[in-house]
């Protein structure tokens, strides 16, 4: 038989007594000594508050008659008029403002000792409105009292035909008694479980349990609200979870029994691992989704910002992780991110609306999810740009205000209806009323009985509505039709079936003569509602029908929770198909798993192909797999695990390299690494357009230059008709000296032709490195043996400083022969201008290996060095400072060459001390494509 479970027990009140005295005092000072103060004051001394154990050691005041500091100096209490002296109090645990002043509780949050607690007025207020509750409640627990033992046969009866397993224990923790749906749930008796310990019959222990694992196990004894907590069983070798709700039933605001009801939800909580994990699994992607995302620390630096936030604002990334997350935005944004970051850790996850601050100052109204990532000790914000929404909302704002008003009107109802309903019926409040459980239970008669708090928040009606009535209908259909409680009390199971045939209809396993059912009503709440319901019936002694009762589940959320998997799913699959770049996702073994569309496009493979049929390896080659490996590793392309736009080349199916920009981030899940997904981007169209570019660039240039050779040239034929007036005179004379000092002439003059055409046909042909192995410091001796007799009759010191210990280097070794003849040329002409002679010119050409580098030339000469406007115009429309006597071709004709190595073209000059000229080159090694291009440049010089 079900026990009452409010009568008292004297080893409930010593239990209760020994709970109290066995908890923490708390130390407490004051701020503000006014009549709010002397009333906290009595409830200290008066020991009113049950729940919480104080001791008063400080009290502050700038007024020092204050009633509440005199009263405190005649007890002996230290007192002062600056709040501060209250934090050197020993063992202080809380301080409480009771001025009233913003500014004073500022500065005491902000003064305090860190492991001082702080509770301001309005919290301090809540003592006295608890008090005020507690003895409400005391004085309906004695009126209780008298009606429970009448109801006592009653109410167990309905308890034993609940749907959800029910059971009450003492403050000893031995369950006193325990519903049908309990014994059968556990497949026990109630002799095996009357009269153990919960920790015994529940979950086989031998021992109570951890106080983090018993929500009880602080508050046996002492007054405390509902608790829920989940759990987990391993019940014939599968996991089973249940939802248990603890219920104080309390006597003079102790509780000397609890109430537990447990409820079954191992389908919801498979639901919700599967979500997560499919949130786990795809999080890295949506990583990379075009929305605005950041990782700040704990003070609110910014440590990390992707491409889409720093377009959004208007800064670079750099600009951005140099920044405070707080700086960037504006009003209750900026008070949020400022000073309530530790508030957002205890949400963990949050969204909120807020302006963000562009670069040029303008606002820009962003939705801002805020998550705080425990295991790596970082926030997350995702920011999304609610420009428009913003509008929409400002237009929906006055229907908004008036709803508003009337959700207050309709509150305060509800509360109205609760408080005439607990007067009305405190025998079933305890179990029933106090369920979470939405139910009702119908007389034979039909008439509503009871209609607990629960199933008033489900349906919107109150029990003031509809207890006395048949009116249980109204809230599931628009039209009366009997209920499946009305059919079991006239025992009409063909109805049933007719009626329920189409909503999952089952018998159910706990109570015998009891259906239970799934449905989804359009009606209840605002975008309906999916309920699972239980109707039983409530039988006598005699086992004759006297009513019926339902409880309902809602599970809305399940199926949100379904539709929402299904959603993100389809999404993920939909991004990933339709994304113009290149996408590929591989497993923990290198499996292709995801290639979407755009992969296909790129490497021609299809799908079908590849997806579980190769590895990542097999689609590239070995380099480029090694060198993706080591990127994903290292930290070259990114932070280890990522890889931001690294330029490879992957292999088409037909074997063509294609040359792509490659991004990707490493997949984990629990700290191991699951797999990775990479996107490439196709620049075969972008170098294209590129080259052609360059390639227009210069055909402009040259054909805006040969006016400016015209005096050039001019005084090259010059030369030449000079030399040959002197030949022809000469062999007129028959001279032969003569004839050779004017063929010298024509041939300086062919040979300053030949300069031109070739520096010309340089730079305006697109052409590739002929690579082969060179040892640059005899390079640079062959350039200086040439330069040699210049350099002598100029009147210019060269000097060579090389390394010995270079090497060799792959290079292009006619391409910088020519570009080391030009810089030394230029280097011995710049000795000799503006009268710079008389030996006092000296050019060094020095070699050396940088870090990261294969070789560095470097030319010096004290020559007569370049203003800045000379500077800005050197590699530009082929501009000299040699006048006539210059081309302007060389230093444009070495530039592009060292580009085409990808090598580094730099300069520093000081006007009248000289200038020095760098050509660095990097490391490269000979590869397959480049034989072909050996084999024709041997062949060359053979021949």
């Amino acid at each position: 038989m079900w026990k009452n479970p409010w009568i008292r027990t004297n080893s409930s009140e010593c239990s209760t007594s020994y709970l109290r005295n066995s908890m923490k005092t708390f130390n407490v000072a004051i701020v503000g000594g006014g009549p709010g103060c002397l009333a906290i004051m009595d409830m200290i001394f008066k020991d009113r508050l049950r729940q919480l154990r104080m001791n008063l050691i400080g009290l502050a005041d700038i007024n020092p008659n204050a009633p509440a500091i005199q009263r405190a100096q005649g007890l002996g209490i230290f007192t002062t008029t600056d709040y501060r002296e209250l934090f050197s109090l020993k063992n202080l645990d809380l301080v409480i403002e009771l001025t009233g002043n913003p500014k004073v509780s500022q500065a005491i949050q902000k003064e305090k000792p860190p492991h001082v607690q702080y509770m301001e007025h309005t919290v301090a207020r809540l003592f006295w409105d608890f008090l005020q509750l507690e003895d409400e409640k005391l004085r309906a627990e004695k009126e209780a009292e008298k009606k429970i033992k009448a109801e006592r046969d009653y109410t167990a009866k309905i308890l034993n035909n609940l749907a959800d397993t029910v059971l009450v224990i003492n403050e000893n923790r031995i369950i006193e008694d325990a519903n049908e749906t309990f014994l059968k749930e556990f497949q026990t008796t109630r002799k095996n479980v009357i009269g153990r310990p919960c920790f015994e019959a529940i979950f086989g222990r031998s021992t109570p349990c951890t106080e983090s694992f018993c929500p009880l196990s602080r508050n046996i004894g002492e007054p405390s609200a509902e608790k829920r907590k989940e759990y987990a069983l391993e019940r014939n070798g599968a996991m089973v979870y249940y939802e248990a709700d603890h219920i104080p039933l309390a006597e003079s605001g102790r509780p000397l029994r609890w109430l537990i009801s447990l409820r079954n939800i191992t389908d919801r909580k498979a639901l919700q691992l599967d979500l997560e994990r499919s949130q786990k699994r795809y999080k890295d992607l949506f990583q990379n989704a075009r929305v605005g995302l950041a990782l700040f620390d704990a003070h609110g630096q910014i440590l990390e910002a992707n491409f889409s936030l720093a377009m959004m604002l208007g800064y670079s990334r750099a600009e951005l992780e140099s920044m405070n997350i707080a700086n960037l935005a504006l009003f209750h944004g900026h008070a949020i991110l400022a000073n309530h970051l530790e508030g957002l850790k205890v949400l963990g996850f949050t969204s909120v609306e807020m302006d963000f601050k562009r670069k040029g100052g303008e606002p820009l109204p962003i939705e801002a999810n805020i998550t705080w990532l425990q295991d790596e000790g970082i926030f997350q914000l995702m920011a999304r740009d609610i420009t428009l929404k913003r509008k929409l909302e400002e237009s929906r704002k006055a229907y908004s205000e008036r709803l508003e008003k009337e959700v207050q009107q309709r509150t305060l109802e509800c509360k109205r209806s609760e408080a005439e309903a607990r007067k009305e019926q405190k025998t079933a409040e305890g179990i029933i009323y106090g369920s979470p459980i939405p139910m009702f239970v119908l007389d034979k008669n039909h008439k509503i009985r009871y209609w607990n708090k629960a199933c008033e928040k489900l349906t919107g009606f109150s029990s003031k509505q509809m207890l006395g009535t048949d009116n249980h209908w109204k809230p599931f259909y628009p039209h009366k039709r009997p209920l499946l409680a009305d059919l079991i009390i006239e025992n009409d199971i063909d109805k049933i079936y007719e009626l329920y045939k189409d909503m999952n209809l089952r018998r159910s396993n706990m109570v015998e003569g009891a259906f239970e059912a799934e449905h989804f009503f359009p009606h209840l709440g605002k975008n309906g509602t999916h309920l699972y319901f239980n109707a039983a019936p409530i039988k006598d002694d005699m086992g004759q029908v006297q009513g019926a009762i339902v409880t309902y589940q809602d599970f809305t959320e399940r199926v949100r929770m379904t539709q929402e998997l299904k959603r993100r799913q389809a999404f993920v699959q939909n991004l990933i198909q339709n994304s113009i770049d290149g996408i590929i996702a591989t497993d923990e073994k290198g499996r292709i798993v995801i290639f979407n569309r755009g992969a296909t496009e790129i490497l021609g493979y299809a799908a079908e192909d590849v997806i579980e049929k190769r590895t990542y390896k097999g689609i590239l080659s070995n380099e480029t797999a090694a060198a993706i490996r080591k990127a994903f590793y290292g930290h070259q392309f990114g932070p280890p695990g990522k890889i931001i736009n690294m330029e490879t080349e992957f292999l088409h199916r037909s074997g063509e390299a294609i040359p792509v920009r490659l991004s990707g981030t490493l997949l984990y899940e629990r700290k191991k690494e699951v797999g990775s997904v990479v996107f490439i981007q196709d620049l075969r169209e972008i170098l294209r357009l590129q080259r052609e570019k360059e390639q227009a660039e210069r055909m402009a240039v040259i054909g805006r230059t040969v006016a400016g050779l015209a005096h050039y040239i001019k005084n090259i034929v010059t030369g030449l008709k000079g030399g040959a007036y002197v030949i022809n005179s000469a062999v007129s004379k028959k001279d032969l000296d003569l004839v050779q000092k004017g063929w010298q002439m024509v041939e300086r003059n062919i040979d300053q032709i030949s300069n031109i055409v070739l520096d010309m046909l340089i730079y305006s042909r697109e052409r590739k490195p002929q690579y082969q192995m060179v040892n640059p410091n005899i390079l640079v001796k062959e350039v200086a043996g040439l330069m040699e007799e210049r350099a002598r009759l100029s009147g210019v010191e060269m000097v060579l400083d090389l390394d010995p210990d270079l090497g060799e280097v792959a290079m292009d070794r006619t391409a910088i022969h020519r570009c080391l003849l030009n810089l030394i040329g230029n280097a011995i002409d710049a000795c000799t201008l503006e009268g710079l002679t008389n030996g006092k010119g000296k050019v060094i050409i020095r070699t050396d290996r940088p870090q990261g580098w294969a070789v560095r030339f470097q030319v010096i000469d004290n020559g007569t060095g370049m203003d800045k406007e000379t500077q800005d115009r050197l590699f530009t429309d082929f501009f000299t400072t040699k006048g006539y006597k210059g081309t302007g071709l060389g230093l444009p004709v070495t530039q592009k060459i060292v580009n085409e190595h990808k090598g580094r073209l730099e300069f520093e000059s000081t006007p009248g001390k000289g200038t020095t000229f760098t050509l660095m080159l990097p490391h490269r090694k000979i590869t397959q494509s480049d034989m072909p291009q050996q084999r024709a440049l041997q062949e060359h010089l053979k021949s």
